[in-house]
């Protein structure tokens, strides 16, 4: 009789894991079926657009006034008061100097100078931090000289900075001339000009 007890016990497990085996080989197509993190894929689901049925017309952008517009205009103080304040620090350094135009930009104005002949570049370089005393400014940077012009160049920080907007960018003649695909806007030079 304990015989036949073991012998049925073992019969019973024997089917349990053959139940088991069976289930797994049930869950293995349903495995295969999910994708790399797990979600299912359903192959009736999937819409694959070729080439024919994408729209032929040309693309419209957006209007630019989805875009906010420049708020405040950039103020660079006296500015008679500064190109005076310069000429006259240089003087007092026997450098005698001719301010031959103002360009006023978003974040700095820019004071093109024409220095005295027989003056040298490096002098009016090494006056920088007299410059910045003189006009309670910093940083004064001077360019000298002025790419493609005979002139040194004094570029001192506005009092009121303006802010560059995207939509007066895209909206400039420098912008909407160009006929490159790729083209976008970068900023503004100092002297105010659309860098594309």
């Amino acid at each position: 009789q304990p015989e036949t007890d073991e012998e049925d016990e073992l019969e019973e497990e024997e089917e349990e894991i053959d139940d088991d085996e069976d289930s797994e080989d049930e869950e293995e197509p349903e495995q295969k079926r999910r994708g790399i993190f797990g979600a299912r894929k359903h192959s009736d689901e999937l819409e694959i657009s070729t080439a024919s049925e994408l729209s032929s017309e040309p693309y419209s952008p957006p209007p630019l006034s989805l875009l906010e517009r420049e708020k405040g205009k950039a103020r660079a103080g006296d500015v008679r008061a500064s190109a005076n304040i310069i000429k006259r620090t240089l003087a007092n350094f026997g450098i005698d100097i001719e301010i031959e135009e103002v360009t006023v930009g978003p974040t700095i104005t820019r004071y093109s100078i024409k220095p005295a002949e027989g003056v040298r570049l490096s002098r009016i370089l090494s006056l920088q931090n007299n410059m910045e005393l003189a006009l309670a400014a910093h940083p004064v940077r001077i360019e000298a000289p002025i790419p493609g012009k005979s002139l040194v160049g004094i570029e001192v920080p506005n009092t009121a900075k303006s802010t560059v907007s995207l939509s007066s960018l895209l909206s400039s003649k420098e912008f909407t001339e160009q006929t490159k695909p790729l083209t976008f806007p970068l900023g503004r030079s100092v002297s105010g000009t659309v860098l594309v």
